[in-house]
């Protein structure tokens, strides 16, 4: 899908780079020498639309460059069995996001995808077809995290036009959204117990459903379509430990306390028929961040919930339940 819409978005670029110049090229031959002043301001026009046209090429660059990096990134993660630092995060994107490499390995699925290489196309297509001169330099590339199913990332560039006698130049740091849904949940990689193992991958996806509209049935879909919804309750339980969720950056390196705002971290719920021996009536929660902690010091039947659905029958605590879903309709005991 990111192949075609930059295959779309290079064409795009083409005509109108194409339709710009060749209108006032074709101009100056048929007009009368009396005209040049206007030409001029004619070509300077256009030019400084070209210009402009670059520089929100270079925003598309990032978001598309920058998806690819944190789709890698992530893979990275599987690959090794080992999580980021946080001081890692910005230093490995800026290398995938600019050279395609991490760990200073090339990675396949960067190949021709990086913000250098998508520049430097549109570079070749303004300097080789239409003669004006373009040159670029990427100083820096860094990310944040602002919203729970997007992280905000930023370049520092630096960009010259030349034609004639007439120069613009341009530095500036860009800065785009870039949507993490679609992207594997690195949590889910490695979540097993001694008795079993989650066996597929949860890729993020943004639940429509509002908290206040969740009941039985739309919980039960929110499992079913491995959903996320953003959630900050903590869950503390006696004699075991204080639970908090997680935010994107704080999966990325396995951290809770990573970008731990409430309005930034986010829950999903492990479908039941996804464990590889089944559903396994343990005194646990199955929420995302609380895989494989067990309450030890409480009955299960006191703890643990069944919503007795057509599909799925997913388990969750009650603390889940009522805090975070809002459920309050009857549900079954799960018997362990």
């Amino acid at each position: 899908m990111e192949l075609g819409k930059r295959a779309i978005m290079f064409t795009f670029m083409a005509i109108l780079i194409a339709g710009l110049l060749s209108s006032v090229y074709s101009t100056h031959q048929i007009t009368p020498l009396d005209y040049k002043v206007e030409l001029e301001k004619m070509r300077i026009n256009t030019l400084n639309r070209l210009v402009d046209n670059i520089n929100s090429y270079a925003e598309i660059s990032l978001r598309a460059s920058g998806y690819r990096a944190l789709e890698e990134m992530i893979n990275y993660i599987d690959e090794e069995e080992k999580f980021y630092d946080y001081d890692e995060l910005n230093t490995t994107f800026n290398e995938s996001a600019t050279t395609g490499k991490i760990n200073n390995i090339k990675r396949l699925a960067l190949e021709n995808l990086t913000i250098n290489e998508l520049m430097f196309q549109i570079k070749n297509i303004t300097n080789n077809e239409f003669n004006i001169s373009m040159e670029y330099y990427v100083s820096d590339v860094w990310i944040d995290q602002k919203h729970p199913f997007s992280i905000t990332a930023y370049m520092n560039i630096s960009i010259e036009v030349r034609d004639k006698n007439v120069v613009w130049n341009i530095t500036e740091i860009k800065e785009t959204e870039i949507s993490i849904e679609g992207l594997k949940d690195p949590l889910y990689f490695f979540m097993e117990t001694t008795d079993y193992k989650v066996e597929y991958n949860s890729t993020f996806k943004k639940t429509p459903i509002l908290a206040r509209k969740f009941n039985l049935t739309t919980y039960e879909e929110f499992v079913n379509n491995s959903e996320y919804i953003v959630s900050s309750q903590k869950i503390t339980i006696v004699d075991v430990g204080i639970f908090e969720p997680y935010s994107f950056f704080g999966r990325l390196t396995n951290d809770n306390q990573v970008k731990n705002n409430k309005t930034l971290t986010i829950i999903s719920i492990v479908n039941p028929k996804m464990i590889s021996s089944g559903i396994p009536p343990k005194n646990e929660s199955y929420a995302d961040f609380m895989i494989g902690t067990e309450f030890t010091k409480n009955a299960c039947n006191s703890q643990l919930k069944i919503v007795d659905g057509p599909v799925n029958s997913p388990i969750m605590d009650t603390f889940n339940l009522i805090l975070v879903f809002n459920i309050t309709e009857p549900y079954k005991n799960v018997n362990c």
